[in-house]
Parts: structure tokens; C-alpha cells; sequence
């Protein structure tokens, strides 16, 4: 199986620059990116699955002769972003130099969003004016529909394959980052939005400072309904009556993460549980191996699964 390739991570050759932003230019990010092509044809095991030999040598021969010109660390990475996404491996990373150190904070949308059936909707606004509120469908940004704004920044994410469910995961996550990457920093926004009585309207609002250490988890935990609380996992009692009870799992992984399903699994028998919600709305999954780990814990006959 393909989720199982070791992370290869991506070694640039950089001009360290001591003005704000590190500059490439272009023969060193042509001979970075013929780099990129010859290593992954060597190692990478599924190389040509999802994108075929001969459109991948022509993309990348049309993303070369399109860089004539210097370009700064940011604008390459997100460049060779677009070129991984390609590969159809969620398990490639890319890297920095070590001397680098990137923007931790700057001017972007001033809101969080969920994506829901393919529609945009806005989870947060932090704007100080009422022009947007929560629960907004936003139609189009700057004049860019919803349906190639999503397929656009999805190409910063990468997934195993056809998988879509991990891209909206992370876009929802970090919707305006991967928004600031592609189109920088700008003075304002023009938003088509649909209110929730249906009116359809256009909007200007202004960027606001985000922090790229924020927590942008959707799922705000109630810390008083917690009743066993692990790593990564917590078992927490519901409004719903004394014998419905709901797990949040946030990662199938973690230190003491067996310890934490028998001391959940043994309350819930303990207190004769009748019902049982697994959240797992913040779980980027691609773990496997726990979600056996768990599972077993779920059914009552026993099956066989190959673990490591």
C-alpha cells in the first residue's frame, strides 16, 4: 500500500538573502525542480499513477519556462506544491533551510470556514463590522468562483491518489494560509456571499493579522463533559441522556493510546452505555494501523489484519 512510503523531503538550492525574503533565481530553481524529477522518478515507487510520464515532463517543462524571472522561497515552494500534488503521495513534504525563518503572521481573510458538500461556508468572522456573519455561503472571492477557488488551493495539499476528504480537511483547517500563498497579501476582498434568508449580495471587507499558530480546530471541546481525557483522545458524557457517551478523536496515535481505549471501553461496560458517537471531525486519519487498534474495540466478532 502506498500510505506506507517513507517521507521524502524536498532539498532546494537556496541564495540566502539577508533582506526579507530569500530570492532563487532562475537556474537555480530550474535545476531544483530537474532535481525533484530525477529523485522521484528513482525512489518514488507510484510515480507516474496518477499523472502520466508524459504529462508530467510537460508540466514541468512549462512551469520552467515560466519562471524567467526571480522569485522568493514562498512563491517556489508553493510552485513545487502545485508539482506534488501531481504525484497523487500525501506522504511528501517540503522543506526549508534552516537559516530561514517565515512570516509567522500576516494580512489575509478575516474568517475560518467549513466545507460542506462541495459549498463554502463561513465558520468564523473576525471582522469588527457585521458585513459577514457565521453561516454565510460565500459564492466567490475577488471574482473567483467557489468550485476553482477550492480545486486551486486543494493543489497546495497533498493526498494519496484521488482522495478529497484529506484536502477539505486541511482546507478547512487553514483556509486563508493556503489562500495567502497562492494570491499574497492583499489591501482588500470583494465577496459574493448568500445570507442565510437567501440574499445574494457582494461585499468588500478588509484583511485582518492571522497568526499561523492559531487554533483553527472546529471542534471547541466542552473541558466540564470530559470524563476520561488521553493523548489525542477523550471520552466525554453527552446531553443527550446518562447512557449516551462520545468519543472525540483527534488522531489515531499517540503515547499511552491503548491504555486510554481500556480505561475508555471499561468505564463505558462499567456504566452500561447504550449509545456511542465517535467525533472524529478533527482527525486527519492516515493511520491505519490505529484505526485497527480501535475498531476491535467495536465489534464483537474477531477478524484477522495485518499490523505493524
Amino acid at each position: 500500500m502506498r500510505n506506507y512510503i517513507a517521507i521524502l523531503f524536498l532539498l532546494v538550492i537556496f541564495q540566502k538573502s539577508y533582506a526579507q525574503s530569500i530570492v532563487l533565481s532562475p537556474v537555480e530553481y530550474k535545476k531544483d525542480l530537474d532535481y525533484l524529477n530525477k529523485y522521484l522518478k528513482k525512489w518514488h515507487p507510484a510515480y507516474y499513477s496518477y499523472t502520466s510520464k508524459t504529462e508530467m515532463n510537460a508540466y514541468l517543462d512549462s512551469l520552467k519556462t515560466s519562471l524567467k524571472s526571480e522569485t522568493t522561497l514562498q512563491e517556489f515552494k508553493t510552485k513545487v506544491k502545485k508539482t506534488i500534488d501531481k504525484v497523487g503521495c500525501g506522504h511528501i513534504g517540503i522543506g526549508s533551510p534552516k537559516y530561514y525563518k517565515g512570516v509567522d503572521s500576516a494580512l489575509s481573510l478575516p474568517f475560518d470556514v467549513n466545507i460542506i458538500n462541495s459549498k463554502l461556508y463561513v465558520r468564523k468572522y473576525l471582522g469588527q463590522d457585521s458585513l459577514m456573519k457565521n453561516g454565510d455561503e460565500i459564492l466567490s472571492i475577488n471574482g473567483i468562483k467557489l468550485i476553482d477557488l477550492i480545486q486551486e488551493l486543494g493543489t497546495l495539499v497533498s493526498s494519496d491518489g484521488y482522495n478529497k476528504t484529506h484536502k477539505e480537511y486541511y482546507l478547512e483547517k487553514s483556509f486563508f494560509i493556503y489562500f495567502l500563498q497562492i494570491y499574497g497579501q492583499l489591501k482588500s476582498y470583494k465577496i459574493e456571499i448568500l445570507t442565510d434568508n437567501f440574499q445574494q449580495k457582494t461585499i468588500e471587507i478588509n484583511p485582518v493579522f492571522r497568526s499561523k499558530y492559531d487554533d483553527y480546530f472546529r471542534n471547541k471541546i466542552d473541558s466540564s463533559k470530559i470524563i476520561i481525557k488521553g493523548k489525542n483522545i477523550n471520552l466525554q458524557k453527552t446531553d443527550i441522556n446518562d447512557k449516551t457517551f462520545l468519543i472525540d478523536f483527534n488522531k489515531f496515535f499517540g503515547p499511552h493510546l491503548r491504555k486510554s481505549y481500556r480505561q475508555i471501553f471499561s468505564y463505558l461496560k462499567k456504566n452500561k452505555a447504550e449509545n456511542l458517537i465517535i467525533d472524529l471531525r478533527d482527525n486527519g486519519g492516515g493511520n491505519v494501523f490505529g484505526g485497527f487498534n480501535f475498531m476491535k474495540y467495536l465489534i464483537k466478532e474477531p477478524i484477522q489484519f495485518f499490523n505493524m
